[in-house]
C-alpha cells in the first residue's frame, strides 16, 4: 500500500471516530485542535457574541474593555459581581438596578452556556476553577505563549487585559490570529 493511500485510509478512519465529548469538534482536526495544532479561527462558531447589552457597555465599559460574557463562566460572573466594592483594587459598585441588569445579561451569556467553540475551550480549560481574571485561564495563557513580558510593556498594550490593543476586531468577539496586529 502506497504512502498516501495509507494516510488517507488513516484520515478517513480518524475523522469518522465517534467522539465521547459532544462539545468537542468532530473528527481528526477537532482532535488536532484540543492539543493546539489545529485553530478554528476561521469558522463563525468560534466567534464570541459581541456586548450588545447597553448597561453593562457603559457601567463597565467606561473604565475597561467591555469583556465579552461568554469569556468567563458563570460561577466567576457571579463571584466577581458580588465583590464590586474591591473589584481589582477598585470600587466598582453599581446601582441595585443597574447591577442586576448587567448580572442578568452576564449569567445569561457566561461561557458555560455559549455555543461558542472559543467560549468552550475558555470554559473547559478553567476545570471549574473560578477564575477573576480571563487573562489567568489556561487557555488564553496558552493562546498567548509566545508573547514575552517585554511585549506587554509596551506604551500602547500595558497590560493584559488591553485585548484591543493586539486584536482590533476583539469588540467584535473576533480574536482570530489573522486580525493581530501587535503595536511596537
Amino acid at each position: 500500500m502506497s504512502k498516501l493511500a495509507f494516510f488517507l485510509i488513516l484520515l478517513l478512519t480518524l475523522s469518522s471516530t465517534s467522539m465521547a465529548d459532544d462539545d468537542r469538534e468532530e473528527g481528526f482536526f477537532g482532535r488536532l485542535a484540543e492539543f493546539g495544532e489545529h485553530d478554528d479561527d476561521h469558522d463563525e462558531k468560534s466567534y464570541i457574541k459581541p456586548v450588545t447589552d447597553p448597561v453593562y457597555l457603559e457601567e463597565c465599559g467606561s473604565c475597561h474593555f467591555a469583556f465579552q460574557a461568554e469569556l468567563l463562566p458563570s460561577n466567576s460572573w457571579k463571584t466577581m459581581m458580588g465583590n464590586l466594592e474591591e473589584h481589582f483594587g477598585e470600587d466598582a459598585s453599581l446601582e441595585p438596578d443597574a447591577k442586576a441588569q448587567v448580572e442578568k445579561y452576564l449569567y445569561a451569556n457566561a461561557g458555560d452556556r455559549s455555543s461558542s467553540k472559543r467560549a468552550r475551550k475558555f470554559f473547559r480549560s478553567s476545570q471549574g476553577k473560578n477564575y477573576q481574571r480571563i487573562t489567568e485561564i489556561p487557555y488564553f495563557i496558552r493562546k498567548h505563549d509566545e508573547v514575552s513580558p517585554e511585549v506587554i510593556k509596551r506604551p500602547k498594550i500595558q497590560s493584559w487585559a488591553n485585548c484591543e490593543a493586539c486584536h482590533g476586531t476583539a469588540a467584535k468577539g473576533i480574536y482570530s490570529d489573522d486580525y493581530v496586529r501587535i503595536p511596537k
